[in-house]
């Protein structure tokens, strides 16, 4: 009698990496994991697999193109459905839209609130309510989410009000940033919005949280990158957010 291997039953997530230039005859990575934030922060320094780790040293970068929920089974079946290059959005495939599930949404929202620094807020009824909240914000009309949504989830509630955004703007360069006010203690402060790879949820990070000269977002408090995040461009606003600005 055989018994499952529980690393093939495990459910993870198969991610999909894209070369920005190739290696070779190499143009893109597949593999799964059980925790992907942590294992592209591997990848980022290098470890976790040969192939990017070469790639590393020649300078060759890596942007998350994909991803599916699923065990190695799953990833071992997309890999036979005839190479990567025919699931890559990087190399003009439309795949379907993802339909998520609560438990995917999940660890997606304590990604989020990990961010802003709020783990300490979260709790098993915080996160299944941020869970239902980003459902709406992925199947409905395209609306960022500020750190004010996410403190006011953590109290059951669609928003914190005594914190204000102003009308989202684009500097020359392409970035994407709006002011947050404290309606409080009347202090404002820069917010630059990222991209959270795996969902395409938009989020306005405030300068106190991260680095936002810094090449690609990373924590101003840990200094650590956050590999699932990149920084918005205009093209990631929806029109009726957009307000051009050039200075």
């Amino acid at each position: 009698m055989t018994t499952a291997n529980p690393r093939r039953s495990r459910t993870g997530t198969v991610y999909l990496l894209h070369f920005d230039q190739p290696y070779k005859h190499a143009r893109h990575y597949l593999g799964w994991a059980a925790d992907l934030n942590q294992r592209l922060m591997q990848h980022q320094q290098g470890h976790g697999a040969r192939l990017l780790a070469v790639i590393r040293q020649h300078g060759i970068t890596w942007t998350l193109a994909r991803t599916w929920s699923g065990t190695r089974t799953r990833e071992r079946q997309i890999k036979q459905q005839g190479g990567a290059s025919r699931v890559c959005p990087h190399c003009g495939i439309r795949p379907p839209q993802r339909v998520w599930t609560p438990g995917e949404l999940r660890p997606v929202a304590r990604r989020l609130f990990a961010v802003i620094d709020g783990e300490w807020i979260t709790n098993k009824p915080v996160i299944t309510y941020a869970a239902r909240q980003l459902s709406r914000r992925i199947t409905g009309i395209p609306r960022t989410i500020t750190p004010a949504d996410l403190l006011g989830w953590s109290e059951r509630t669609p928003t914190m009000k005594i914190l204000n955004y102003t009308t989202p703007y684009i500097r020359k360069d392409g970035s994407v940033w709006c002011v947050q006010e404290d309606l409080e203690s009347g202090s404002d402060n820069t917010c630059r919005m990222v991209v959270d790879l795996e969902t395409g949820l938009t989020l306005f990070l405030p300068d106190y949280l991260v680095d936002v000269e810094a090449d690609q977002p990373i924590s101003r408090v840990g200094k650590h990158p956050w590999p699932l995040f990149r920084w918005a461009t205009g093209a990631d606003l929806h029109s009726s957010e957009i307000k051009e600005k050039t200075t």
